[in-house]
């Protein structure tokens, strides 16, 4: 039986399916097959943009078009029909008045989703790696709000010599600092207010997060010139315009709505010092990108080193998620490099723009397996 991983955000849904062979036990390392001898996963791995604040209702319908595609697929790859295992952050979306709400929407639209595709109600995976059905996931909501982290961080460990390090994830609204010791989470904070006293938690990501928020002002020549205090262009913007990000014309999810190109991006970033794009130079509408990417790397290093502290050239990292381009520009000269790890390196560049869908199905694959150790849910 193989499971499928599903990362439910605020902005993103991943899913991604786990292989067969699994390792032993949670801790110890996966045997490193050759690519050829791996089996072809139910479902590549899948970032789908899904601003849930915009549509909560389409949730359940969205999953349910994503567990439609694996549902074909499983005759051919096993007899056993596959399970879901799911995690979340989308709880603190502002369609909700509550994370309790959120929580409960959540796990109810992922177990519609799985009724719908006749599948077995899903499990979910808590803060504590603790596995929960449904009724008890929402029981339990403090501990199945903001979960994606733990779950990462306990399957990526097992790249990292002797498992202790640190795990730095940076997705499209928020990055993840998380010290892992033996295979084993010892954060500090298990809440995300507790993380963002930590600074275990960054409110910024490589995608969503507004310029203005980290940027106060850009240096042009010899002016000094405030930003604009709008939701005017984001970090992808930037990111896109550095090389540090591919373009998108089918990514619409931008502050205005435009593709994610670099004719676009330099149209938002021109307008956070209240420009056109075709009366600034190329010149400045890089280094407005640039400042925006120096930005973003002051206030990663200030968090890495309350984490870490300020020496970090012996310091193990493994670095994720869609801004591993980001983290990799900024770290190399922080860390030793044979002291920084690629997650991309050690799977694919997919998977690690999906790691926490594919680390719920893989650590579900390994201590669930075949058993029903956490019961069935008799209605939604």
């Amino acid at each position: 039986m193989s499971w499928i991983g599903l990362d439910i955000g605020g902005a993103n849904l991943k899913a991604a399916s786990s292989v067969e062979q699994s390792a032993p036990s949670i801790g110890l390392p996966k045997p490193r097959l050759p690519k050829p001898l791996l089996p072809k996963p139910l479902l590549p791995p899948t970032l789908i943009p899904f601003p849930l604040w915009q549509n909560p209702n389409g949730l359940s319908d969205t999953l349910c078009q994503i567990l439609q595609s694996v549902h074909g697929n499983s005759s051919s790859t096993t007899n056993a029909q596959p399970r879901v295992a799911a995690t979340m952050t989308g709880e603190l979306a502002d369609c909700f008045s509550s994370r309790r709400e959120g929580v409960a929407f959540i796990v109810d639209a992922v177990s519609n989703a799985c009724q719908r595709c006749n599948l077995e109600p899903p499990v979910f995976v808590g803060t504590d790696l603790e596995w929960r059905n449904a009724a008890d996931a929402k029981a339990d909501w403090l501990k199945t709000a903001a979960s994606n982290w733990a779950a990462m961080a306990t399957f990526s460990s097992r790249f990292l010599p002797r498992q202790t390090g640190f795990i730095v994830d940076m997705g499209s609204t928020t990055t993840d600092i998380i010290p892992v010791r033996d295979g084993v989470c010892v954060a500090a904070g298990k809440t995300d207010r507790q993380r963002l006293q930590s600074h275990e938690l960054i409110y910024m990501g490589a995608g969503r997060t507004p310029i203005c928020s980290i940027c106060s002002h850009f240096e042009l020549s010899s002016d000094t010139i405030p930003v604009a205090r709008e939701f005017f262009a984001t970090t992808e913007d930037a990111m896109v315009v550095a090389r540090l990000k591919p373009e998108n014309a089918n990514n619409k999810n931008t502050a205005d709505g435009k593709p994610l190109t670099i004719e676009h991006s330099s149209i938002r970033l021109a307008r956070m010092i209240c420009e056109d794009a075709d009366q600034l130079s190329v010149e400045t509408i890089r280094l407005l990108a640039d400042q925006t990417i120096d930005s973003m790397s002051s206030i990663l290093l200030h968090a890495l080193t309350n984490v870490i502290g300020s020496d970090m050239t012996q310091t193990k990292l493994l670095i994720s998620g869609t801004g591993e381009a980001f983290l990799e520009r900024q770290l190399k000269n922080a860390v030793d490099g044979s002291n920084l790890i690629r997650l991309s390196e050690q799977l694919s560049k997919s998977l690690s723009s999906v790691a926490p869908a594919y680390a719920v199905a893989v650590l579900a694959d390994e201590t669930l397996g075949h058993e029903n150790c956490v019961g069935k849910d008799a209605e939604l």
